[in-house]
């Protein structure tokens, strides 16, 4: 096996020195070199606000060797703090994806990983390496390769690394297997002494591709400490997948993902982000590739534990001109989703960055546009050689979003790292809202995948020489803390010229390069560099007052039982320039060996002073001493009960010993017998102390039970399965085997049957269950629908209820009327017959239909009349109102009015025509009047109608 031989080129930046906490919490930031083309393959955000940046590096003046890996440490302004450059001699690099990860171990060591290719046939040669790297200056602790057990080809792909806990480390990536023409995953783990502790590639199997594939593209793990793994499942690409390991690697679910070749037959389909939920579930993002008619889309899927799809979403600007590829996905600490990625208008020849914020459920709550000179996307063809599309996200400490990517300067052709960093919000400098319809919903199908395992891995070392260099071209702004003394007054200049600066920003409100203040205060300072689109600078400097000293004495006690001598240390809430003790010694702690009053002052650095005394008597030179054993709730591991008891130890010296009965010295011990466990606690003084605790029952699980039981039926055209639950009760960790030879706890049974669970807790206790599941418990109700009529002014409003099955997931009703309307209410004008037919796209549908008359006040009369009125131009003539004439359909109308004696004094068959109040040629008298009023409707039938109305003269 060849070896690899790596060079380190340290970059020394000393003007980078960081004096101010403050940080800046948004910047849009470019990082340009003098002489390296720089793709950026992550970052990472760091608990102090700052974070790393990993690049891929490249000479300008040897473009052809592309052999270089660049790691950033970054304050959290964004200004450089040190960068280390890597090369690796006879190798090659990839520099269209992903090529290179790296992540920070539990132990607080970097660690990186990476493929390397082969010149002359483009395919990723069989070795890995791996690195350690301390993380406050970027010195290579180890390095090693790992490597398949012959030289074998495979595909490009993207590594991942991921902390193992524990102070290990799991490296993902894709192995050849040397029997045939198949890749497999594979999964190596190395201990904290850099020892691989476990290697498996995992196969697929029953499938009938003759070159199987399973190339890997992230990995991510959940929140249950479980690796979620998203790879191609087939050279096709129609599918993506996701496998679930267990933290010792073991496979607890594996499901592909595609669409229908109903809704679409001819695309490719490939995962770019994964990331887990708060609940254990799994977000996927990824693009869609049809190369008829050549478009390009994306996708969102979010799946529970199980791998069953609780919603999904597609991604797709192209109607509006918006061509975008997803590269990210991230859950923010308050449970918010974002997808992020590139996009380019091709309207206004524009290109950018976006983010798209999600609520848990899958809303939509916001699209953010980063546009800016520095947004850099160039993406030929999903299967070509130029692929810059690659973002990666991560949480901030202030609430945040860190976003890395590969950015360029169009005035110098050249590429550097490009970053954006979010407020709380999502802002950050050149933000703004994008407004396009990006986000729809789209159903997504899924199967299963079974795998099988071998192990490959051999591995090797590196050679590493060092070397520095210095050429970062980043402008840079610092800001100087100053401190006062009590008694001077403040007259401070503050100065922020920086090279390129176009623009100051005060928090005064000035606007120059300096300012001169007279009082304390935090003054912050934003610069805006003008040859830099989207790029300003942030400081903050302090100017305090610092506080009149107030002394204090400290007792150190630990010399009293074997010297007989007591420690006191001087400690005051200012720096200390001299001190004075009553002893007449000047040095910062005394030793006393008798009781007395004993007294120190103290002089600052402004020349103030203060006074401090102890009294110190007979009975400090004797200490007491107790102990008491705490327990914790009983647990299992391996098989076996255990119980943690804990002595609680008060001293005011050291701890010489602790003893228990078990023959364990530590304070903590695992208690595995039900027995009598007693401590022995010495001080340093010989003073000794004994508890004692006895262990009862160790029962970790008394209440572990398996009660299966069914949840929600899933559908869609073709077929239907029952979600089954195991129903576990259980403290401990659990391993699940159904009859079926599933080990979720959750399954999707699409068959009458009796199924049963077997589950198997921590402490190796068994329960089983079993469910008898009918045919009727598979069959989905049809809709059982119907219709509210509402009416609305002239129109009548058909609203209708689909009476949908409940429990059901993958509904998705549609309607169809018999006017042809297809929505789930209409309005018509005339009265008759109605039907809807709703299908609720589980392939059952229902039908109901509805008689609709016409309005019973579709005639309305004046209950009084004033035909001589000259104040009031309304009711001057009686006769009736139609509220919609144009939907009125009566004919025969007949109208007739009588006086009190029964004579009739109008009659009409005209709906148009008015009573004016006269009688046979005279005003009729002020008075009561009857009438009658009736006509046939459309479908033959009467209607009448009679009342009063009042004549008023």
């Amino acid at each position: 096996m060849n070896k690899v031989y790596v060079k380190l080129l340290s970059f020394v930046l000393g003007i980078f020195l960081y004096q101010s906490s403050s940080s800046q919490d948004a910047f849009q930031r470019y990082y340009p070199t003098e002489d390296r083309i720089l793709v950026n393959m992550g970052s990472i955000a760091n608990d102090d606000g700052g974070f790393y940046m990993i690049n891929l590096s490249i000479d300008v003046n040897d473009q052809t060797v592309v052999n270089k890996i660049q790691l950033t440490r970054n304050n959290p302004k964004g200004n450089l703090e040190w960068t280390k450059e890597y090369t690796l001699k006879d190798e090659t690099l990839v520099s269209n994806l992903k090529s290179i990860d790296f992540t920070k171990l539990a132990n607080d060591t970097i660690a990186l990983t990476g493929i390397t290719q082969d010149p002359n046939i483009g395919a990723v040669e069989d070795e890995k390496f791996v690195f350690k790297i301390d993380p406050s200056n970027g010195d290579l602790i180890w390095t090693g390769l790992i490597s398949d057990t012959v030289d074998k080809g495979v595909p490009l792909t993207s590594p991942v690394v991921l902390n193992g806990f524990e102070d290990r480390m799991t490296i993902y990536n894709t192995h050849g297997n040397e029997d045939s023409d198949t890749f497999a995953i594979q999964r190596v783990q190395y201990n904290a002494s850099n020892t691989v502790i476990s290697q498996k590639a995992y196969f697929q199997e029953e499938s009938t591709d003759p070159i199987l594939l399973a190339g890997l593209l992230d990995a991510v793990q959940s929140v249950d400490s479980n690796d979620v793994v998203s790879f191609i499942p087939d050279l096709a690409s129609n599918f993506t997948a996701v496998m679930t390991l267990d933290s010792l690697g073991n496979i607890l679910s594996g499901n592909t993902y595609g669409i229908s070749q109903d809704s679409l037959s001819d695309y490719i389909m490939q995962s770019l982000a994964v990331s887990s939920t708060p609940d254990t579930g799994v977000l996927m993002t990824g693009i869609i590739f049809q190369p008829i008619p050549n478009l390009l889309s994306n996708y969102l899927i979010k799946t529970d534990t199980a791998g069953i799809v609780e919603w999904s979403k597609v991604i797709d600007g192209t109607a509006s001109g918006v061509i975008s590829q997803v590269n990210d996905v991230l859950v923010r600490t308050n449970g918010e989703i974002v997808v992020s990625g590139k996009y380019f208008n091709i309207l206004t020849q524009s290109q950018g960055d976006y983010m798209i914020y999600f609520d848990a459920n899958g809303n939509v709550i916001k699209q953010l546009d980063y546009g800016s000179e520095n947004s850099f996307f160039l993406l030929i063809t999903p299967q070509g050689n130029i692929q810059f599309y690659q973002g990666e996200m991560s949480n901030t400490t202030d609430g945040g979003i860190l976003y890395s990517t590969t950015g360029w300067d169009p005035s110098q052709f050249m590429f550097s790292p490009y970053i954006i960093k979010t407020d709380v919000n999502g802002g950050a400098v050149c933000n703004d809202s994008l407004d396009v319809e990006m986000v729809v919903d789209y159903a997504f199908t899924r199967d299963t995948l079974m795998f099988g395992t071998t192990d490959y891995v051999t591995t090797d070392t590196l050679i590493v020489i060092d070397s520095t260099y210095s050429r970062y071209d980043v402008p840079t702004l610092q800001l100087v803390d100053t401190s006062y003394c009590p008694q001077d007054p403040i007259d401070q200049l503050i100065e922020a010229g920086t090279d390129g600066a176009t623009a100051y920003e005060w928090s005064t409100g000035d606007t120059t390069s300096s300012i001169r203040v007279f009082e304390e205060g935090d003054y912050y300072v934003t610069v805006t560099i003008g040859e830099k689109v989207c790029y300003s600078l942030c400081d903050t400097s302090t100017i305090t007052k610092q506080d009149f000293p107030e002394a204090s004495i400290i007792l150190d006690l630990n010399g009293v039982c074997e010297l007989g001598e007591i420690r006191l240390g001087a400690s005051s809430s200012t720096s200390i320039d001299s001190l004075d003790w009553s002893t007449g010694e000047e040095t910062g702690s005394i030793i006393v060996t008798t009781p007395g009053t004993y007294s120190v002052t103290i002089t600052d650095n402004c020349g103030n002073s203060a006074d401090a005394s102890v009294s110190i008597t007979d009975d400090m030179f004797t200490f007491d001493l107790a102990s008491v054993i705490n327990s914790e709730d009983p647990f299992c591991e391996n098989g076996s009960a255990f119980q943690n008891l804990n002595v609680q130890i008060e001293s005011e010296v050291d701890v010489q010993s602790i003893e228990w009965n078990t023959g364990q010295s530590t304070e903590t011990i695992m208690a595995s017998e039900q027995t009598d466990y007693s401590v022995t606690v010495t001080n340093v003084c010989g003073d000794e102390t004994t508890s004692n605790f006895s262990v009862g029952d160790l029962d970790p699980d008394p209440n572990f039970s398996v009660n299966p039981q069914t949840l929600n039926l899933i559908c869609n055209e073709t077929s239907s399965s029952l979600v089954l639950d195991s129903g576990i009760t259980t403290n401990q960790t659990t391993i699940v085997l159904w009859s079926t030879g599933e080990t979720t706890p959750q399954i999707e049974v699409t068959e009458a049957g009796t199924y049963s669970v077997e589950v198997t807790n921590a402490c190796g206790d068994i329960e089983t269950g079993s469910i008898n599941i009918s045919d009727d418990q598979l069959t989905i109700t049809p809709p059982s629908p119907s219709i509210t009529v509402n009416i609305d002014s002239c129109d009548f409003r058909l609203v209708s209820d689909p009476g949908l099955a409940v429990n059901v997931i993958g509904t998705n009703p549609s309607y169809s009327w018999s006017n042809g309307e297809t929505t789930e209410e209409i309005t018509v004008e005339t009265s008759g017959i109605y039907m809807v037919t709703v299908s609720d796209g589980c392939g059952n549908t229902g039908s109901v239909e509805i008689v609709v008359d016409a309005d019973p006040e579709a005639l309305r009369f004046a209950d009084i009349f004033f035909p001589a009125s000259r104040d009031i131009s309304e009711n001057r003539s009686f006769g009736p109102y139609i509220k919609c004439p144009e939907t009125f359909e009566g004919q025969n109308f007949k109208f007739e009015i009588y006086n009190r004696f029964g004579n009739k004094v109008f009659e009409s068959d005209n709906l148009n025509a008015r009573w004016n109040g006269t009688f046979s040629g005279d005003l009729a008298p002020r008075d009561v009047y009857m009438y009658h009023w009736s006509y046939d409707t459309a479908g033959d039938q009467l209607e009448t109608g009679e009342g009063s109305v009042t004549l008023m003269r």
